[in-house]
């Protein structure tokens, strides 16, 4: 009986223990100065969503999203939305200060804009169809802010 008890505990804990060491960082290698992205791909970016962060806040309302993230590496997808008959207007102010960063906007499955880092940027469009918004991170350090108006 005592044996059961121990295998259930090891079958419980086991899974958990598999998914936390899956979660890890990807190391930056392109040095200090240099935020492309050395080893996620855009097809990574395209067709993955997970990521793992360390010590990050993030606030969220309809039309606004804020995140301060020590450290972040993987794909995160900030937003997804449907454009129908009406304009959708991105802005971005995204710092990047350590890593590698790329902050993108997908429909269709393809990368359509690739939002400028350490400076504002915005989009434009009346376009109807889904629009993803997506972080792609390499032990990243950054400052994000996005406003949507659709």
């Amino acid at each position: 009986m005592k044996k059961i008890k121990q295998l259930i505990i090891l079958l419980l804990i086991m899974p958990m223990l598999l998914v936390l060491s899956s979660c890890s960082h990807i190391d930056d290698l392109n040095g200090e100065d240099d935020y492309t992205l050395a080893t996620l791909t855009d097809e990574d970016i395209i067709n993955k969503n997970n990521s793992v962060s360390s010590f990050s806040i993030g606030s969220a309302s309809k039309n606004e999203y804020a995140y301060v993230i020590k450290k972040i590496s993987g794909v995160k997808e900030i937003k997804s939305l449907k454009v129908n008959n009406n304009q959708l207007v991105i802005y971005t102010d995204l710092k990047v200060s350590k890593g590698n960063c790329k902050l993108v906007l997908i429909k269709d499955k393809k990368i359509i804009k690739e939002f400028k880092i350490n400076e504002n940027d915005n989009f434009v469009t009346s376009e109807n169809g889904t629009y993803i918004i997506k972080l792609a991170a390499e032990s990243a350090q950054i400052e994000l802010k996005i406003n949507l108006s659709y």
